[in-house]
This record gives C-alpha cells, sequence and structure tokens, in this order.
C-alpha cells in the first residue's frame, strides 16, 4: 500500500493531536492502566514536532513515503519491545 506524503504527516498529525488532547500529562494504556509521563504536554509537544519536522525534511528531499513509513514502523516496533522488556 502507497502512502502519499500528504496522508503520513496527517497520520502524524492525528497522533499528536491525540497524545495532547489527553487530560494532563496522564495517558490510558492499550490494557486500560493509566500512566503519567515525567513530562509536561508543552514538552510532549515539542518533541513530537521534532519528529514531525525531521519526516517532512525526509519527505521533501526525496524519501519514499511506503519507505519511510515502514522505518517509522520499525521505530514505533522497538518501542513496544523497549516497553515490553521494563515490564510495564
Amino acid at each position: 500500500m502507497k502512502v502519499s506524503k500528504r496522508q503520513l504527516r496527517n497520520i502524524i498529525k492525528e497522533e499528536k493531536t491525540k497524545l495532547l488532547s489527553e487530560q494532563g500529562s496522564q495517558t490510558y494504556n492499550r490494557d486500560g492502566t493509566s500512566q503519567r509521563y515525567d513530562m509536561s504536554p508543552t514538552e510532549i509537544s515539542k518533541q513530537l514536532g521534532l519528529i514531525n519536522d525531521a519526516v517532512s525534511f525526509l519527505l521533501n528531499n526525496g524519501m519514499d513515503p511506503e519507505e519511510l513509513s515502514g522505518e517509522l514502523q520499525d521505530i514505533a516496533d522497538s518501542v513496544l519491545d523497549l516497553d515490553n522488556q521494563q515490564g510495564r
């Protein structure tokens, strides 16, 4: 499945919005447990913005959207693996 630059940007924007819309710095995990971040919503937004900027840079400099999507999925998978190793 091909993912356009616009679709990829929208996905990132939606995820950022979803994260920021959660009350305060608390989120709910897939298993229903809640978790507090050590960062403020502003800092989370800033960090996600940096990720968004990097994605835009790569797309604007010719990286294939499908390849970038795969790379981002690999990163997401490694985050989940790390989370599982830490027993969260």
